[in-house]
């Protein structure tokens, strides 16, 4: 009789497990339209947004020429990467008169002025005696002209190619 006592005792004691009951109601698509991105429960992400007027797009070739030390030279300003407001390029040239080519990775930002400031990265191929230099410029069209910033430097000029 005791063990009967007891059981009788924690069955009463004891909440009865039920399972839940989840309602499921067809809701028009339209209504999602009207609920904050917050309300889907994820972590939400800064939208990355589009730019209107941005110059430069993935795969372009800018073509023309600078100028430094060694005179006039060839440059290929070729666009890799364009996210946003940030651009990375290759600035690749050839000096017609010695020879001398090379290329190098660039990073910078375009602002909706036009504005161009890119700054030099790790050599891709570098011949002897030069250096990475960084390019301040505007874009107008299509074409992008400036200043190489280097003190033995002067302008540079640049025009996106055709097939681009």
């Amino acid at each position: 009789m005791k063990i009967g006592f007891l059981a009788a005792l924690a069955t009463a004691c004891t909440p009865a497990l039920e399972a839940p009951i989840i309602e499921v109601h067809d809701v028009p698509p339209a209504s999602y339209a009207n609920l904050p991105p917050s309300a889907s429960g994820l972590p939400q992400q800064e939208p990355q947004l589009a730019f209107s007027g941005m110059p430069f797009a993935d795969g372009q070739t800018w073509t023309g020429r600078y100028y430094c030390a060694q005179g006039e030279t060839t440059l290929f300003f070729r666009v890799v990467h364009v996210e946003g407001q940030d651009v990375d390029a290759i600035f690749e040239f050839h000096h017609d008169g010695t020879s001398v080519e090379g290329a190098y990775a660039m990073r910078g930002r375009w602002d909706a002025s036009g504005s161009v400031t890119m700054r030099p990265g790790q050599w891709l191929k570098q011949p002897p005696r030069y250096v990475t230099v960084g390019m301040t410029g505007h874009v107008s069209g299509d074409r992008f002209t400036g200043k190489i910033d280097e003190p033995s430097c002067r302008d540079f000029s640049v025009t996106l190619d055709e097939d681009d």
